[in-house]
């Protein structure tokens, strides 16, 4: 089984299908690149959003789609702009001699190449209006979400309610 990560804009559906494995390499070398460069409260809490599809849960049953992202329309430009900024760096790379692995860049740049079209064609107008205080109501008081964002100490990716993405892939 696998997963897909969807956009779908003006009848026109984008999609992105990983299996199992690949997910988790995607996610770790997103997270990995870009926890470092998230300054901002929004920028944190998509690398949560992201770190919590991890495949601990149900292999197979961790994709999503874009309008489903914690996004605010006063901080959309910024967010948007940080998210290409964390493809780039995956892109380049960053941060990967942490994994105790090395990921197939090939196959993850085909991954992020269409995980940047997806998130370069998202608008202020298609963000959901409730997809962020629908996500940040599900988050009990001692979810990192709400604790300050703390990270793995092996890692330095900020955790989700199910620990770090890296450790558990």
């Amino acid at each position: 089984m696998g997963n897909i990560i969807t956009f779908d804009k003006n009848d026109t559906a984008v999609s992105l299908s990983m299996s199992n494995s690949g997910t988790d390499v995607f996610l770790n070398v997103l997270l990995i690149s870009g926890s470092p460069l998230a300054e901002t409260v929004d920028q944190k809490r998509l690398l949560v959003f992201l770190a919590e599809k991890d495949q601990i849960v149900s292999k197979g049953c961790s994709g999503f789609d874009i309008t489903e992202l914690p996004l605010a329309p006063d901080t959309f430009n910024e967010d948007k702009a940080f998210l290409i900024s964390v493809i780039n760096a995956a892109r380049e790379q960053k941060n990967w001699a942490l994994l105790d692995y090395t990921p197939n860049a090939d196959i993850i740049n085909r991954y992020l190449d269409k995980f940047e079209a997806m998130i370069s064609a998202f608008t202020v107008h298609d963000i959901n209006k409730t997809a962020l205080q629908d996500w940040l109501s599900d988050k009990d008081s001692d979810d990192p979400v709400n604790c300050g964002f703390p990270r793995c100490r092996k890692h330095g990716v900020f955790l989700s309610f199910f620990g770090c993405q890296i450790c558990n892939s």
